[in-house]
């Protein structure tokens, strides 16, 4: 939250570049903390994944 507060201060002067630059900026970081959550526990939860291609792989 504070590097969007930061970027806003930064780029106040130019709206449309700042607009797309937050914008961008607060989509990666939810993507970002989304993918964490999910690898974070990745066969339980609302993302889970089956075991079964580790299971034939596994010998």
């Amino acid at each position: 939250m504070t590097t969007l507060a930061a970027m806003a201060c930064v780029q106040a002067d130019r709206l449309r570049r700042a607009a797309t630059a937050l914008a961008l900026l607060a989509t990666a970081m939810a993507l970002a903390l989304t993918l964490l959550v999910a690898q974070g526990a990745p066969f339980t939860g609302h993302y889970a994944i089956g075991p079964d291609l580790l299971l034939q792989v596994h010998p």
